[in-house]
């Protein structure tokens, strides 16, 4: 690089400056030609478009550094948390130390809290089973930490979770997820519910099946759906080979796109 030239990158920068000179409570070394960045507002921000591009939720991996990491890079792209438990949640928030009905910020913004500043627009994924606790998250999610959408994990094919009756095993248990759906939209007011899951599961694999499912889920208050274009198996497949084993199956999701007028919602794949 020519000496006295810039990084394209940090032309492409653009920040909001406020005048330092003005400000009678800073130190008074402070010269006209300083700046401060000021902060990006706090307000919530749609995770919904025609083209958006979303970050997938990965466990140890979408934690707050590598989300401010990938908002360096892009400041349109929506994050994901890593999937939360909404019962880990329910019960970290209550200390025995606090008065009824407070909330433990300190262990739950262990798994809740993140840069406010930068970071929207952000998705909060939450796995459970249990409508009470899922009732209880979403409202702290949604109330206390201003996520911009809540979406229930209907896709892991973790072993481990789908031992505990959440993840991908919900998929096989409809009347379950659309209790589930219910409970985030009775306790999420105005914040938008999505589900991610798969096009099939294990024997369940025919278009039918994932055509009623997701008019069920729909019909019980979810606003969009993440599909991911292979079917999951539960048993004899990892969740790494669950990635690349089953084949993509992009005639299931194209049928799916053509039908959205019927079920009045926006489907999209999750990168």
């Amino acid at each position: 690089m020519k000496e006295g030239s810039s990084s394209p990158l940090l032309k492409k920068q653009k920040f909001d400056r406020v005048d330092t000179s003005t400000n009678n409570n800073l130190d008074n070394t402070t010269h006209a030609h300083d700046h401060v960045l000021q902060p990006l507002p706090q307000s919530r921000r749609r995770c919904q478009g025609e083209k958006s591009l979303h970050i997938a939720p990965m466990i140890r991996v979408s934690n707050r550094e590598f989300r401010q990491l990938i908002r360096i890079l892009s400041k349109r792209c929506v994050l994901w948390t890593e999937m939360v438990v909404d019962e880990t949640i329910y019960y970290c928030s209550r200390s025995k130390s606090s008065p009824p009905g407070a909330i433990n910020r300190e262990k739950v913004d262990v798994h809740l809290d993140y840069d406010k500043s930068i970071e929207h627009p952000i998705v909060c994924q939450i796995g459970g089973i249990n409508p009470v606790h899922t009732a209880f998250t979403s409202k702290l999610v949604t109330e206390e930490y201003c996520y911009d959408e809540v979406s229930l994990n209907m896709g892991c094919p973790s072993d481990r979770v789908s031992g505990k009756g959440f993840g991908a095993v919900l998929m096989k248990q409809g009347d379950r997820a659309c209790e589930l759906v219910r409970s985030l939209r009775n306790n999420c007011g105005n914040v938008p519910i999505s589900v991610k899951l798969r096009i099939g599961v294990d024997d369940d694999e025919e278009f039918e099946f994932i055509r009623n499912l997701i008019q069920r889920l729909h019909k019980a208050g979810c606003d969009r759906f993440y599909m991911h274009a292979r079917k999951v198996h539960l048993k004899g497949l990892n969740p790494a080979q669950n990635r690349i084993v089953p084949p993509v199956s992009a005639y299931t999701k194209v049928k799916l796109e053509r039908r959205r007028n019927t079920i009045e919602s926006y489907f999209a794949k999750l990168l």
